[in-house]
């Protein structure tokens, strides 16, 4: 398996696992989930999306610290413009 499906499948059980995690922790699996996102394939991209998805349903303050991370707003309307329609619906 593709070693960023990997990363982004522990980054999941992870936050599957504590959803009390620490804005540091959260802001680090953010900044860790973009990076993968905007370097991927679709699958990848896909999952990613899926964590992101996961963190912020959990708390607006978890919301904000997404908006709040260096190149969120950006990466996330890249991603949007993405050839997979399931991409640009999470």
């Amino acid at each position: 398996m593709h070693s960023s499906v990997n990363s982004a499948t522990l980054l999941s059980e992870t936050i599957s696992a504590d959803y009390t995690m620490s804005s540091a922790r959260i802001r680090e699996t953010v900044g860790e989930s973009l990076f993968e996102a905007l370097s991927s394939s679709h699958e990848v991209q896909q999952k990613v999306l899926e964590i992101l998805v996961s963190i912020t349903k959990v708390s607006p303050q978890n919301r904000n610290l997404l908006a709040q991370t260096d190149g969120a707003i950006p990466a996330l309307l890249t991603l949007s413009k993405s050839s997979s329609s399931i991409i640009q619906a999470l």
